[in-house]
């Protein structure tokens, strides 16, 4: 699991072991559901990562994790 940022919005990327051409993405909810789902989606980025597929999962600008985020920085962790 590696934290990555784009245009405003925090992610982590949960990277397979072997190449593949399908990569999936799961966008977070909002307000009181995003909360809710939190772990429900990292657990379910873990099943699919596992799977053999790469998953990125985000929080929106302004949102989750997203909201501390100072414009203009971009993380990447290998």
């Amino acid at each position: 699991m590696h934290p990555v940022s784009f245009d405003g919005c925090f992610g982590w990327l949960h990277g397979c072991t072997a190449p593949s051409d399908v990569a999936v993405v799961l966008c977070t909810a909002l307000c009181d559901e995003a909360a809710t789902a939190h772990r429900q989606f990292r657990l379910l980025a873990k099943d699919i990562a596992d799977a053999g597929y790469p998953t990125l999962r985000f929080d929106y600008a302004g949102t989750g994790d997203s909201r501390d985020l100072e414009p203009g920085t971009l993380v990447w962790s290998a």
